[in-house]
């Protein structure tokens, strides 16, 4: 069995993508409902996963009685973790925490709303498909591998304006492929605008045919709210903010805890 960075990677390169989708999305798909112990084992093992860290495994679990709880593999890949796993670093009015277990990294937009990842080029009115898009704003990227938490969380306290869905591809969203083309544009996602005009888009990938939300439009969330989770697969978060931000991020990647500080907003 490939691991899903081997399958996603690929797959892209010798495929066309709606091929590229076929192959991912009905592998993954399957092994993602299977039931099999050892398919758990396996994905647990080949990721080096810390089952202790879930919330539904004691200290007297193994591997085995632990992943044994999980109806699915899919079950497992969206498992919560304890509550002292999500400790958020600040819940203080301007400060922003990391949405995700993740790579993160900052770019920042031009005044047209173009920016760049390395060597693939984006445009907001692409990525967030419409004309109407902050101009000058600083974009973070949380980069999800399979391996960490797909649980996805506030990363601030506001109120959510609305929630849309904008169909596509599932591409890797490996730094291979990231960096040589534009899959955040490309890819399924879902966007989700605040009423302090940030805006999170929740980016599917290799295998990820939905993410599932536990909030609405009108829901008041708090800074480390969990707001729902990717299915199995590769994920990424965008962060759009129409503004600057105060941050140690660059445009190289760094691991984040879910909740870590990533910055100071300046709207």
């Amino acid at each position: 069995m490939p691991t899903l960075t081997e399958l996603g990677i690929h797959a892209q390169r010798f495929a066309h993508p709606i091929i590229a989708d076929t192959i991912t999305t009905g592998y993954c798909t399957r092994l993602g409902k299977s039931r099999k112990l050892n398919d758990k084992i396996k994905f647990a093992k080949d990721y080096n996963i810390d089952f202790r860290k879930t919330r539904k495994c004691s200290k007297k679990d193994t591997l085995e009685t632990c992943l044994a709880k999980f109806p699915t593999l899919n079950d497992f890949f969206a498992r919560e973790l304890k509550p002292k796993f999500l400790k958020i670093a600040s819940r203080r009015k301007g400060d922003l925490v990391s949405p995700a277990e993740c790579m993160a990294r900052r770019i920042h937009t031009d005044s047209e709303g173009h920016f760049s990842v390395k060597g693939a080029d984006y445009t907001m009115e692409k990525l967030l498909r419409t004309k109407t898009v902050p101009e000058a704003a600083t974009v973070f990227i949380f980069r999800l591998d399979p391996e960490h938490y797909h649980r996805i969380h506030s990363p601030f306290s506001s109120q959510i304006k609305s929630i849309r869905s904008v169909g596509g591809h599932y591409l890797s969203v490996n730094p291979i492929l990231l960096e040589r083309n534009p899959v955040l544009q490309e890819n399924y996602r879902k966007i989700i605008t605040f009423t302090n005009k940030i805006i999170m888009v929740a980016v599917g990938a290799t295998c990820v045919g939905t993410v599932d939300l536990s909030v609405v439009r009108g829901d008041r969330v708090k800074a480390g709210q969990d707001l729902g989770c990717f299915k199995f697969g590769g994920s990424c978060l965008v962060l759009i903010i129409p503004g600057t931000v105060t941050s140690t991020l660059t445009k190289e990647e760094r691991f984040l805890n879910v909740g870590a500080y990533v910055g100071t907003l300046h709207l």
